[in-house]
């Protein structure tokens, strides 16, 4: 009798039954991706939001609808973010979350809508506000009771207002801002910091210098990415004391600010960095020097 040859397998045709069993097994042991999602509660005075592996656009998209608000954004805000806030005021929330992704914020009024936010890289220009618009309790046209309740109100309450001064700037913002970095609460004092380096950053770069000495850490990072968005002389020199710190880590961080800046000055202190006792922060401040050329 003849042999006939095995038949080729082609594709789609059904696997023998052990090997389909193994192929089960194998796909139950690999991990499933969650699916993203956004979570938000509350009202402006009191916002919460918890979201997972979610775009950014998507998420301030969601943020924007609860609160009757449009997003016109300059960037594709494509970045994926896993956060939680609670209880946080809508301002101090939604520029937290653009700031832990390198973007400003800033709110307009629109026909359509309550309001419409134009979000933009930091550092790029974005249209004028054309009047003020609430912000949580507080309206950019009443800074006497905005400077109240930074002086006098509770702790969201100060910072609320410190987020209207940040967002809108004026003739009292820098003086404002300036009383923040004293503020008792950390989250105060680093919205003001934020604040300062957005709107007054030729003016700011002594008072972002002296935050770089809060107690708070989150404050003290604030400071120095304020600094290297101000990118200056000045900046650089502020953040030159940090590369003789004792502790590498903060070291690091100075030379990655100064790595970040295109200011003449920080390509001089990363020279000296190239001295440091650290092989390894010597050669990070030698790659961003090669980077420069």
């Amino acid at each position: 009798m003849r042999a006939f040859p095995p038949r080729a397998r082609t594709v789609g045709q059904r696997a023998a039954p052990c090997r389909a069993l193994l192929l089960l097994f194998a796909c139950a042991a690999l991990p499933v991706a969650a699916e993203p999602s956004v979570s938000v509660a509350g009202s402006s005075d009191s916002l919460s939001l918890i979201v997972q592996d979610a775009s950014l656009r998507g998420v301030l998209e969601v943020v924007a609808g609860h609160q009757r608000l449009a997003v016109e954004a300059h960037a594709a805000l494509d970045e994926t973010v896993s956060v939680e806030y609670l209880d946080v005021p809508l301002a101090g929330l939604v520029r937290q979350l653009l700031r832990d992704y390198n973007f400003t914020l800033e709110l307009t009024p629109g026909a359509d809508v309550a309001g419409r936010l134009w979000i933009h890289p930091r550092g790029t220009d974005v249209r004028p506000l054309a009047a003020p618009l609430a912000f949580g309790r507080l309206s950019a046209d009443d800074p006497d009771a905005a400077l109240a309740r930074l002086a006098r109100g509770a702790a969201d309450e100060r910072l609320d207002a410190t987020a209207v001064f940040a967002a809108f700037g004026g003739d009292d913002s820098f003086v404002a801002l300036t009383n923040a970095l004293h503020d008792p609460e950390p989250a105060v004092r680093e919205e003001a910091v934020a604040g300062l380096a957005d709107r007054h950053p030729a003016e700011s770069v002594h008072l972002l210098a002296t935050a770089l000495g809060d107690p708070s850490l989150r404050v003290r990072e604030t400071a120095l990415d304020a600094l290297a968005d101000v990118d200056n002389d000045a900046a650089a020199d502020a953040i030159a004391p940090l590369l003789a710190a004792g502790d590498p880590a903060l070291r690091r961080h100075a030379i990655d600010a100064l790595g970040s800046m295109s200011a003449a000055r920080a390509g001089h202190l990363l020279q000296q960095a190239r001295a440091d006792a650290d092989a390894e922060l010597a050669a990070l401040a030698a790659e961003y020097l090669a980077e420069r050329q």
